[in-house]
This record gives structure tokens, C-alpha cells and sequence, in this order.
């Protein structure tokens, strides 16, 4: 990622260009409520887990 000139990186980058395997999920919005987020980021692990064990490396 290249700095712009005032030395800030691009304000769309959101960090994950720190880390060539960084990801940036977002679950939920102001529409959604606690308990569907928690139930999707429990479903999101488990995806998450699955792939790992496959993949170990």
C-alpha cells in the first residue's frame, strides 16, 4: 500500500493491507439485532473451524 503524501494510507484500506492474509468480515448493521449477530458469527466460526481443519497449514 502506498502512502499518500501527507503520510496517511489510504482511508478504504480498513488495516487489511497490513497482512497479505488479513480478512475483514462485518457481521450484522444497525437493522440487525445482538442475538442474529451472535447467531451468524457462531455460524461464521464454525465455517471458519471446518476450513482450518481441513487446511491445517
Amino acid at each position: 500500500m502506498q502512502e499518500k503524501k501527507d503520510g496517511y494510507r489510504n482511508s478504504l484500506s480498513y488495516n487489511q493491507d497490513l497482512h497479505p492474509g488479513a480478512l475483514m468480515i462485518n457481521i450484522g448493521g444497525v437493522e440487525n439485532t445482538l442475538k442474529e449477530e451472535e447467531r451468524t458469527a457462531k455460524m461464521l466460526a464454525t465455517a471458519i473451524r471446518r476450513v482450518l481443519n481441513r487446511h491445517p497449514n
